[in-house]
Protein backbone atom coordinates (compact mmCIF):
# COMPACT_ATOMS: atom_id res chain seq x y z
CA UNK A 1 0.00 0.00 0.00
CA UNK A 2 1.88 3.00 -1.08
CA UNK A 3 0.53 6.73 -1.26
CA UNK A 4 1.71 9.40 -3.05
CA UNK A 5 3.86 12.09 -0.77
CA UNK A 6 0.70 14.66 -0.53
CA UNK A 7 -1.90 11.86 -0.33
CA UNK A 8 -3.51 10.88 3.02
CA UNK A 9 -4.45 7.70 3.13
CA UNK A 10 -8.34 6.49 3.81
CA UNK A 11 -9.69 7.14 6.80
CA UNK A 12 -10.59 3.09 7.38
CA UNK A 13 -7.00 2.88 6.56
CA UNK A 14 -6.60 4.91 9.42
CA UNK A 15 -8.70 3.45 11.98
CA UNK A 16 -8.59 -0.23 11.58
CA UNK A 17 -6.09 -2.67 14.08
CA UNK A 18 -4.03 -2.80 11.80
CA UNK A 19 -2.86 0.45 10.98
CA UNK A 20 -3.41 1.41 14.65
CA UNK A 21 0.45 3.27 15.10
CA UNK A 22 2.53 2.16 17.84
CA UNK A 23 5.54 4.48 19.69
CA UNK A 24 9.06 2.80 18.81
CA UNK A 25 12.62 4.42 18.61
CA UNK A 26 14.92 4.33 16.42
CA UNK A 27 18.47 5.73 15.44
CA UNK A 28 19.39 7.23 12.08
CA UNK A 29 22.23 8.91 10.91
CA UNK A 30 22.97 12.47 10.77
CA UNK A 31 22.64 12.15 6.77
CA UNK A 32 19.28 10.30 6.96
CA UNK A 33 17.83 12.82 9.34
CA UNK A 34 19.33 15.65 7.27
CA UNK A 35 17.35 13.96 3.87
CA UNK A 36 14.05 13.35 6.10
CA UNK A 37 13.78 16.51 7.09
CA UNK A 38 14.45 18.20 3.96
CA UNK A 39 11.78 16.06 2.83
CA UNK A 40 9.34 16.93 5.39
CA UNK A 41 6.21 19.28 4.86
CA UNK A 42 3.37 20.10 6.60
CA UNK A 43 1.26 16.91 5.85
CA UNK A 44 4.27 14.73 5.34
CA UNK A 45 6.03 14.07 8.45
CA UNK A 46 9.12 12.13 9.25
CA UNK A 47 7.00 9.30 10.85
CA UNK A 48 4.57 8.88 7.71
CA UNK A 49 7.84 8.32 5.42
CA UNK A 50 9.76 6.17 7.15
CA UNK A 51 6.00 4.43 7.36
CA UNK A 52 5.65 4.43 4.29
CA UNK A 53 9.24 3.48 3.34
CA UNK A 54 8.58 0.30 5.49
CA UNK A 55 4.93 -0.65 3.54
CA UNK A 56 6.86 -0.60 0.28
CA UNK A 57 10.02 -2.55 1.44
CA UNK A 58 7.73 -5.15 2.60
CA UNK A 59 4.90 -5.12 0.39
CA UNK A 60 6.38 -8.03 -1.87
CA UNK A 61 7.12 -10.46 0.80
CA UNK A 62 3.55 -9.44 2.37
CA UNK A 63 1.55 -9.64 -0.50
CA UNK A 64 2.98 -11.77 -2.89
CA UNK A 65 -0.03 -12.77 -5.03
CA UNK A 66 0.34 -9.35 -6.98
CA UNK A 67 3.43 -10.37 -8.45
CA UNK A 68 1.84 -12.95 -10.32
CA UNK A 69 2.37 -10.42 -13.88
CA UNK A 70 5.29 -9.20 -12.96
CA UNK A 71 7.99 -8.66 -15.96
CA UNK A 72 10.89 -11.93 -15.37
CA UNK A 73 13.52 -8.97 -14.57
CA UNK A 74 11.37 -7.92 -11.98
CA UNK A 75 10.32 -11.12 -10.82
CA UNK A 76 13.65 -12.09 -10.20
CA UNK A 77 14.07 -8.93 -8.47
CA UNK A 78 11.41 -9.70 -6.28
CA UNK A 79 12.68 -12.81 -5.29
CA UNK A 80 15.85 -11.55 -4.82
CA UNK A 81 14.32 -9.65 -2.29
CA UNK A 82 11.96 -12.37 -0.91
CA UNK A 83 15.20 -14.56 -0.42
CA UNK A 84 16.90 -11.35 1.55
CA UNK A 85 13.55 -10.66 3.79
CA UNK A 86 13.68 -14.59 4.77
CA UNK A 87 17.68 -14.23 5.98
CA UNK A 88 16.51 -11.07 7.64
CA UNK A 89 13.75 -12.41 9.42
CA UNK A 90 16.07 -15.75 10.12
CA UNK A 91 18.79 -13.81 11.67
CA UNK A 92 16.38 -12.19 14.33
CA UNK A 93 14.89 -14.22 15.59
CA UNK A 94 16.04 -15.35 19.17
CA UNK A 95 18.88 -18.22 19.40
CA UNK A 96 17.58 -21.48 21.01
CA UNK A 97 19.88 -23.39 23.38
CA UNK A 98 20.30 -26.75 21.92
CA UNK A 99 22.22 -28.58 25.15
CA UNK A 100 20.23 -30.67 27.28
CA UNK A 101 20.44 -30.78 30.72
CA UNK A 102 21.67 -33.95 32.33
CA UNK A 103 20.70 -34.84 36.24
Amino acid sequence: MSYLPNQMPPLSDVLSDDNSLHRISIQITKAQYKTLKSYARPGTSISSMIRRSIDDMFEPVIEPKKSENLLPESQAKLEEIQKHYEQLRKSLQPETSTTNATS
